[in-house]
């Protein structure tokens, strides 16, 4: 006959755990913590200069003063506000980054801004009409109950333009811009200027451009949504609304079928950036003219 634990023996025992099932109510404890880490998560930047100047280079980033906290309250006041970027480069930088952070981590506050704009939306009607208070916030409350629908949309578009606005008022498109303009200096630093000169050779330059996408090889996934990201900007940044519609419904569509396209194009377009501006091919050029000579001299 089998023997029984006593119940000592069970309680020393290993315990089993039940099950854990996340609930609504879960997510809406980790809310306050989310909203405060993505706030929080734009601090993390200032690693950008210590790695660049590592690299040879230096990229400094500018220091507004506030937090991101601060500018938040200041784009609810309208002190910050989204603008219109003249530079072409910075534009589809700042459009990227923008979609790349509203997508993975803006997350938290997207309905509290639709919520916002919603009340906003009633109250700022009520005020063209009536100086009374109560009229107002009673607007804005049937507002917000009539836009509910519209909530996700609505906060998407507000987040949209704070993020814009906040890249471009730290200056983070200009810092990344910089350090895009500068890796072809720092990968072509140990090569002599004499080799850069070199004329091209069609061989070596097709094999840097391997290469150096090889070596961009990690980085294909974002280079893909910054080209597609990019398409989308340049066809409709002259109005705002058109441009956040046309980038939400494309971003799906860029995931799934034109990636691979667009990382490749853009790949490939940033090999040659890097080879030619730090003369990589110019000196490979140089390493195979002088080998063919070798060779051709010893089968002489």
């Amino acid at each position: 006959m089998a023997k029984t634990k006593s119940t000592s023996e069970v309680e020393i025992g290993t315990a089993i755990e039940p099950p854990v099932s996340a609930t609504y109510g879960d997510a809406i404890r980790v809310l306050p913590t989310a909203l405060i880490y993505h706030f929080t998560l734009p601090h993390a930047f200032p690693f950008l200069p210590e790695v660049t100047e590592s690299l040879g280079m230096r990229v400094e980033l500018r220091d507004t003063g506030k937090s991101g906290i601060d500018q938040f309250f200041d784009y609810l006041k309208g002190d910050l506000q989204y603008e219109h970027i003249a530079d072409d480069n910075q534009r589809r930088m700042n459009d990227w980054l923008t979609t790349f952070i509203l997508l993975n981590s803006a997350w938290p506050y997207i309905p509290l801004l639709g919520i916002y704009r919603g009340f906003k939306i009633g109250q700022d009607a009520a005020m063209r009409v009536s100086k009374d208070e109560g009229i107002q916030t009673a607007s804005g409350v049937i507002s917000l109950m009539l836009t509910a629908p519209f909530n996700v949309f609505m906060g998407i578009y507000d987040a949209a333009n704070f993020l814009s606005a906040k890249i471009r008022e730290d200056e983070l498109d200009k810092a990344m811009l910089s350090v895009s303009d500068r890796l072809p200096l720092v990968l072509g630093a140990g090569i002599d200027e004499a080799d850069k000169s070199q004329p091209k050779d069609v061989v070596a330059d097709t094999v840097a451009k391997t290469l150096a996408n090889f070596m961009l090889a990690p980085w294909m996934p974002l280079m893909g949504t910054y080209k597609g990201i990019s398409m989308v900007s340049d066809a409709t940044h002259r109005n705002r609304e058109t441009q956040i519609i046309t980038t939400m419904l494309a971003m799906p569509i860029i995931g799934t079928v034109a990636l691979p396209f667009l990382m490749a194009a853009q790949s490939n377009q940033f090999a040659q950036k890097l080879i030619d501006g730090s003369g990589i091919s110019n000196w490979l050029s140089g390493v195979f003219n002088s080998g063919s000579k070798t060779v051709a001299a010893i089968t002489k």
